[in-house]
C-alpha cells in the first residue's frame, strides 16, 4: 500500500491511499470509510485509489474560504487532478451516497476520462419527490439525524477545526 498526498490545482491536498499497481485506475471516494470494505478488490489488471475529499477525512484542513466556495464542483475537478496524477487516460469511480453524485458530474464533464461509474445508495435523484409511504425510509431516526445536521451546520466554522 502507498498512501501520500495530491494537491489540486489550486493548492488543496487531497489525502490517498493506493493498493495494487494495474492498469485500470479505480478512484474510491472517502478513504476512512471505505478502504476497509473494498481494499481487496485491487487485481492484476487494477489500482484503486482512495480518496477523502477536500477539507474532510485525512485531507488538508482548508481555512481558506476559496478552496471549498465551490463546494462539489471542487470534488468533481479533484477527481481529475486524481486521474492525472496517477497517469490514467480514464478513471473508474465506485461512490456512495454524496459521492455518487460527484461522480455523475465527473462523468457528465469529463465523458471520455470516465470509464465507468458505480453508484451505491445514491441520494434521490428529485429531493422534492413524495413517494408512498411503503417507499420511504423515515422514522424517527432519520429525523433526529436532519435536527442534529442542522444544529452542527448553524454551528460550523471550518477555522476551528484541527487535526
Amino acid at each position: 500500500m502507498n498512501q501520500g498526498y495530491v494537491s489540486s490545482d489550486d493548492g488543496a491536498r487531497l489525502f490517498f491511499q493506493q493498493v495494487g499497481d494495474g492498469p485500470s485506475l479505480v478512484v474510491i471516494p472517502n478513504a476512512l470509510f471505505m478502504f476497509d470494505d473494498f481494499s481487496r478488490l485491487a487485481a492484476a489488471n487494477r489500482t484503486l485509489v482512495f480518496i477523502d475529499w477536500r477539507n474532510r477525512g485525512h485531507s488538508e484542513t482548508l481555512t481558506d474560504p476559496a478552496l471549498w466556495q465551490r463546494g462539489i464542483h471542487h470534488d468533481v475537478d479533484d477527481l481529475d487532478v486524481v486521474r492525472r496524477y496517477f497517469g490514467a487516460s480514464q478513471i473508474s469511480v465506485i461512490a456512495h451516497s454524496y459521492s455518487c453524485i460527484s461522480a455523475a458530474l465527473y462523468a457528465m464533464k469529463y465523458p471520455t476520462q470516465a470509464a465507468r461509474i458505480v453508484q451505491m445508495g445514491p441520494m434521490e435523484p428529485f429531493t422534492g419527490t413524495e413517494y408512498p409511504e411503503h417507499l420511504k425510509w423515515a422514522d424517527a431516526g432519520l429525523a433526529q439525524f436532519h435536527a442534529d445536521m442542522q444544529l452542527l451546520m448553524a454551528t460550523f466554522n471550518p477555522a476551528e477545526i484541527h487535526e
